[in-house]
């Protein structure tokens, strides 16, 4: 059964030795722990997903313009995918520099092959959240389905929650929040805990991308080589 985060800071204050007065730190560590993760590795596990209903014919640049709003916990992106009359249509994300050289004119309007995303604190002040902008512009409405990776929960008072962290290799976490703690009395063993912890998490990760049960392919940028899946459902392509 998995332990709680009440749980794991109070064994974490006994590994370290940390004294009562400083559990509520202890419990402050256990968040940023959870959120680096977040921010440093690719995790399933908190993977989410939305759809975004794209206007057609619009075209600019801005969120006015063409621009649509992102979950306001989105951290970076997984896939973005729509279906056109069964035509599975998978996007490829370029950076937002490249996406503003991009030409905004009329007549454009087409089946999107590319996104860009503003994450700056300055779209998030201006419009309340990240902002998601596709090329060229669609011509017709389109559903699209986004999976993006989003920013760790932060737990409310996690010395006292019953809440369950949501990493899910629970030794990994203790032993880290262990090390964390074991900074504020300056314990001697912090070296060897993060050895440790660096050894379990990197057995962890292979193992999370194991990709010795499937063949690796080599990709060519979708900005340079246009695929034939991306192609308007009425184009008929031919090999010679």
């Amino acid at each position: 059964m998995p332990y709680t985060s009440r749980q794991i800071v109070s064994l974490a204050c006994q590994i370290a030795k940390v004294q009562s007065g400083m559990v509520p730190q202890v419990g402050q560590f256990l968040n940023m722990l959870l959120e680096s993760y977040a921010q440093t590795m690719d995790l399933d596990k908190i993977r989410k997903s939305t759809t975004i209903n794209v206007v057609g014919g619009v075209t600019g640049i801005g969120y006015n313009s063409a621009g649509y709003l992102l979950p306001t916990d989105y951290l970076r992106e997984n896939q973005a995918l729509y279906n056109v009359n069964g035509t599975i249509f998978d996007l490829s994300q370029i950076s937002l520099n490249k996406y503003l050289t991009l030409f905004q004119g009329t007549g454009i309007a087409n089946y999107p092959e590319w996104y860009a995303t503003d994450i700056s604190d300055a779209a998030i002040n201006e419009w309340g959240a990240p902002v998601m902008y596709f090329w060229p512009p669609a011509a017709i409405p389109l559903s699209v389905t986004f999976l993006y990776r989003p920013e760790s929960v932060t737990i409310t008072s996690p010395e006292t929650s019953n809440v369950i962290p949501w990493f899910e290799n629970q030794l990994i976490l203790l032993k880290d929040l262990s090390s964390q703690a074991m900074m504020l009395g300056d314990d001697a063993r912090k070296d060897g805990m993060d050895k440790e912890v660096e050894s379990r998490m990197r057995k962890y990760l292979v193992m999370k991308d194991d990709s010795e049960g499937f063949a690796q392919q080599v990709k060519l940028d979708p900005q340079l080589f246009r695929r034939r899946d991306n192609l308007k459902p009425t184009k008929i392509t031919s090999i010679f």
